[in-house]
């Protein structure tokens, strides 16, 4: 039976069966409406971005955690000498930009045609407060222009860093933040020696209107660059202000680790300038140790910002704060002379410094829990723990027993996150048809497909329908968001998962995007990759032995064959050809992987990231209506269309 479409005449109202149904409304658009989308993971604009969120890490956090010059001046001059209270202008100045991170990551969720503006309000008020600060005649005035001011401006003009980057960077997230935070330990060599400098020399009046003047001039030319990769949308997404995930036990024992973390990470950074002199170094033998710290935590950060796309956050975590433990017990613990502190100093940055870095492991840990949290919120909160043990540790900066206390929470928070990882665990093990290490190369290639296809709508549709001003294409762009966003939870499922196999892990892709040149060529590439997705999942349900997964892969193939009708509407006059059997194609991992310009093969756009995996069975051949062991060995490889 031939099923055909309606008539498409425009007496008819356009409501959402006609959109669906009517694919020459698609191509009332103009060429001049394809704006196409600067690239993910690369690119001159991408790569500009990055540079601006350096640039505007090492100006606030490597000021900020050169405070120990600062402390060690006030301490000594007039009319500071004598107050108790000098600790808590750093305290503020990191605890509050930490503290204040989801509030203003929730601004700029509510408010999203400002958030552009958000990098640029928040630089000048940090300048303005560290200029007003150069006026302190006491030790308020400073904790609250200092301190306080410059840590909710900093916070403000940081914000946009973490929201913005998940736009910009997908598969190298985490060395994109590792780079980021690398930023500070860059400035913080040179902060602490500038500062040490202009302090001796013209007093810290002058130093703060200096740094003032210095900061805005260094950052407002990469402000611009400061923005989002995405058209801005016009109402409010309330669905990413979804706190639910703080309720999840991995969650909990993630940020309990995190606070203890921070409760001792930041002292050291406070008291090496001083612990120096007290050993007889110079003022600038002092400074450079905070100089070799800073210095170190750049490897660290861009190392483990590295690794964390590779390898789980408890073995991330675990190499942070064992090495900062065994840094601060045998180097610190042991430094009576300056040679041992500089080994210190650069031991610590270069295991502790990194700790951040771990952060994009643990959102994705997170995610694969509750795989509806928002990223960014998530990461908001960790900063917001972090903000929680900094200002917690504020009165141990004026106890002399600190360094004990910085060697216990470190060892702490190891510990919670060995507990993390128990947790993971234990869940993972709880299913009786949980999926085992074989498995693990299956889950693998049908991520690789679901990212391949969630790539291909996240690169094209804005593009291609986002400046229309058809009141038909619009519509229809909204469905396809819908498309979109159950494509980002069919990959959430599958990374979930694929937690439970051992050996899994995300698959590296340098995708392939084809050139979308109209709203009818896109949907003709979009029809083409989702029946091609539909098939692949299908074939993936016989390469594994668990129920668990094959229930995952029919759900997937259900889900994209949906979607292939959708679409097919726009490119085929009937769903089903005349005399032709329904029956949904299947492909073989091989025939996906294959490079022939045809439906059922990938292999030209996934960039060569995956291999197949091998059925329990032997090779599997894909006949007519079912597949069956094929012991030559022979068919695999030429996998046929149902």
């Amino acid at each position: 039976m031939e099923m055909r479409r309606p008539s498409c005449s425009n007496s008819l109202p356009r409501s959402e069966a006609q959109i669906r149904l009517c694919p020459e409304k698609l191509d009332e658009t103009s060429s001049n409406d394809v704006q196409r989308l600067p690239p993910v993971d690369g690119g001159f604009q991408a790569w500009m971005f990055l540079a601006a969120c350096v640039m505007i890490e090492a100006l606030i956090w490597g000021f900020a955690f050169a405070f120990g010059v600062f402390q060690k001046y006030y301490h000594a001059h007039e009319p500071f000498q004598d107050s108790n209270m000098v600790a808590v202008i750093g305290t503020c100045a990191t605890g509050i930009s930490y503290l204040s991170c989801p509030l203003v990551i929730a601004a700029m969720i509510l408010l999203p045609q400002w958030g552009r503006w958000f990098s640029s309000f928040g630089l000048i008020i940090m300048c303005l407060s560290l200029a007003l600060g150069s006026f302190s005649s006491n030790i308020t005035h400073l904790v609250l222009s200092q301190g306080v001011g410059f840590g909710i401006g900093g916070c403000i003009a940081y914000s946009p860093s973490i929201l913005y980057m998940d736009e910009w960077f997908v598969h190298r997230r985490g060395l994109a933040f590792g780079i980021t935070w690398a930023g500070s330990g860059v400035s913080g060599i040179i902060f602490p020696i500038g500062l040490e400098k202009l302090l001796n020399r013209f007093g810290f009046e002058t130093t703060l209107r200096v740094i003032s003047v210095v900061v805005f001039l260094l950052a407002a030319p990469f402000i611009y660059f400061h923005k989002p990769r995405l058209p801005v949308r016009k109402t409010v997404d309330y669905q990413r202000l979804n706190f639910r995930f703080l309720m999840t036990r991995i969650f909990c024992i993630y940020q309990l680790g995190n606070i203890i973390e921070a409760l001792g990470f930041f002292l050291p950074g406070i008291y090496l300038p001083t612990y120096a002199r007290s050993i007889g170094a110079t003022d600038f033998l002092s400074s450079l140790t905070v100089t070799l710290l800073n210095l170190a935590s750049v490897f660290g950060s861009v190392t483990m910002g590295h690794l964390a796309d590779r390898y789980h956050a408890i073995t991330c975590i675990t190499i942070s704060t064992v090495g900062s433990t065994l840094a601060v017990f045998f180097l610190w613990g042991f430094a009576s002379s300056l040679p041992t502190l500089f080994v210190f100093s650069i031991a610590y940055g270069l295991f502790a410094g990194c700790y951040s870095a771990t952060w994009a492991g643990i959102t994705h840990e997170v995610r694969r829990v509750d795989p509806s949290a928002d990223a960014t919120m998530i990461f908001s909160v960790i900063a917001f723990g972090r903000g929680i043990g900094n200002v917690v540790s504020g009165p141990l900066k004026i106890n002399p027993r600190a360094m004990r206390f910085n060697i216990v929470s470190l060892l702490l928070a190891g510990v919670t996150a060995t507990s993390a990882a128990t947790t993971t665990s234990a869940s993972s093990a709880a299913s009786t048809c949980s999926p085992s290490a074989s498995d693990a190369k299956v889950l693998q290639f049908a991520l690789g497909v679901s990212n391949f296809i969630g790539n291909f709508y996240n690169s094209t549709v804005n593009s291609t329908f986002g400046d229309s001003n058809n009141a038909t294409i619009k519509a229809y762009q909204k469905i396809l968001f819908g498309l979109e966003k159950g494509n980002t939870l069919s990959s959430a499922a599958i990374e979930k998962v694929g937690a439970k196999a051992p050996g899994f892990s995300k698959p590296e892709c340098d995708y392939k995007v084809p050139e979308v040149t109209s709203t009818q060529s896109w949907a003709q590439w979009a029809y083409r990759f989702e029946d091609t997705v539909t098939g692949a999942f299908i074939g993936l349900a016989g390469y594994t032995e668990s129920p668990e997964v094959a229930f995952l892969m029919a759900r997937l193939a259900a889900e994209h064959s949906a979607h292939s009708s959708l679409i097919g509407s726009r490119v085929n006059s009937t769903y089903f050809a005349q005399n032709s059997t329904s029956l949904v194609a299947a492909y073989g991992p091989a025939q996906i992987l294959s490079t022939r310009n045809q439906t059922g093969s990938l292999g030209e756009y996934l960039g060569g990231c995956l291999t197949a995996p091998t059925s329990p069975c032997g090779p599997l051949r894909i006949g007519p209506l079912a597949a069956t062991p094929s012991p030559t060995g022979m068919a695999t490889s030429a996998a046929k269309k149902i």
